[in-house]
C-alpha cells in the first residue's frame, strides 16, 4: 500500500527520517538497481537515484482478482513478469512529481503538488518487482529465458526483485 508523509523540512516538504530503510532505485532504459536489493517489512522509502534529471519505474506487486489487497509477488508471477506478462499483477508508475532543474526535489517525498524522487511504501515480507523504463509488456523474447530454479526465476536487466524480510 502507497503511503503519503507530509512532515518534514519545508511546507509541505517531507524528507526521509533518520534511520528509515532506504532502497536507492537505480531505473534507465538498459537496467534497473536496487541497493541493498533486501530489506526488512515495515515502512520502506524508495529513492530513485538515476536518473538524475528525472526517469521513473514501476513497482509492481500480486493482485490476482481485482478485490484483493495488492501483496508480494510469488516465483511463478516473477517468471510472468520477466516475460512480459502482468496478469495477475498491480502496477504502480513512479516518477517525480514534477520537472525541475537537476535536482530539484531530490530526497523529498513525491506528494501532490511537491517534488521529489522519494516514495514511501509499507510492505509485508515476499518478493516485489521494480521495472524500469527500458521494461516491455509481452516481450516476445528475454535471454536468457525466464525460468523457475532453484535460485529462482532469471528476469531481465529492465526488472530487479525487492526482497522483503520478516
Amino acid at each position: 500500500m502507497l503511503l503519503w508523509a507530509l512532515a518534514g523540512c519545508g511546507p509541505g516538504q517531507a524528507t526521509i527520517p533518520s534511520g528509515a530503510q532506504v532502497v536507492q532505485v537505480v531505473a534507465t532504459a538498459d537496467l534497473v538497481r536496487l541497493d541493498p536489493s533486501s530489506i526488512k517489512a515495515g515502512d520502506i522509502y524508495l529513492q530513485l537515484d538515476e536518473p538524475a534529471d528525472g526517469g521513473s519505474f514501476m513497482f509492481v506487486e500480486r493482485k490476482a482478482e481485482a478485490t484483493d489487497t495488492p501483496g508480494p509477488l510469488t516465483d511463478d508471477d516473477l517468471v510472468r513478469l520477466a516475460r512480459g506478462d502482468t496478469q495477475g499483477t498491480s502496477i504502480s508508475s513512479m516518477g517525480p512529481s514534477c520537472v525541475g532543474p537537476q535536482g530539484a526535489g531530490r530526497g523529498h517525498l513525491v506528494a501532490p503538488g511537491v517534488c521529489g524522487n522519494v516514495w514511501k511504501l509499507n510492505l509485508g515480507p515476499g518478493n516485489y518487482a521494480i521495472l524500469g523504463p527500458g521494461w516491455n509488456e509481452q516481450q516476445t523474447e528475454v535471454s536468457p529465458a525466464p525460468t523457475a530454479g532453484p535460485a529462482g526465476p532469471v528476469i531481465p536487466p529492465t526488472m530487479a526483485v525487492l526482497e522483503v524480510l520478516p
